[in-house]
């Protein structure tokens, strides 16, 4: 619960946009809502913990514990952003982020019960995850295609090699 808080408070937001890359240091006002979109205060505690998908936070949590045990730590895991839909009506969004954090605390106090000071990386990579979404679907819809063209191939070399009205062979 701590770390977390720590983490977000002394978090550097990455945006990576095209050729360039923008590296925000320390969460400015305002800098909370490019992650969930909503207002520093309400991510304090466990405000972001919450807004994660319920299947990532083992993996959240994890890397939160390994960056606390002084090791660098990397994960993806989705947000719950609310976005505004149609008709001025707010509608439930999930976003990728990409998360790398360690603890900056010196040597030797990594892992101790004393609070610790870490650093976060955050990233939205929604874009990429779509991305490879519809590459593994292109990818699919190839190996199905792959197969019905060696089927195809079995039964022309069948026709090549057998008599279709009498079924002997040429």
């Amino acid at each position: 619960r701590g770390l977390e808080a720590r983490l977000l408070r002394g978090a550097l937001l990455g945006d990576v946009g095209g050729d360039e890359q923008q590296l925000v240091g320390r969460l400015a006002a305002g800098a909370e809502r490019k992650v969930a979109r909503v207002p520093q205060a309400r991510l304090t505690g466990h405000g972001l913990f919450d807004r994660v998908h319920v299947t990532d936070r083992p993996a959240y949590l994890a890397a939160l514990a390994d960056a606390a045990r002084g090791k660098e730590a990397s994960v993806e895991f989705r947000i719950r952003r609310q976005i505004a839909g149609a008709g001025g009506r707010s509608v439930t969004q999930f976003v990728w982020w990409e998360m790398r954090c360690r603890n900056l605390a010196p040597a030797g106090v990594a892992g101790s019960d004393q609070a610790c000071d870490g650093v976060a990386v955050m990233r939205d990579v929604t874009d990429r995850k779509e991305v490879e979404k519809d590459l593994r679907h292109a990818m699919d819809r190839m190996q199905t295609q792959l197969i019905e063209i060696g089927l195809l191939q079995s039964q022309l070399r069948e026709q090549a090699i057998r008599d279709a009205l009498t079924n002997l062979f040429n």
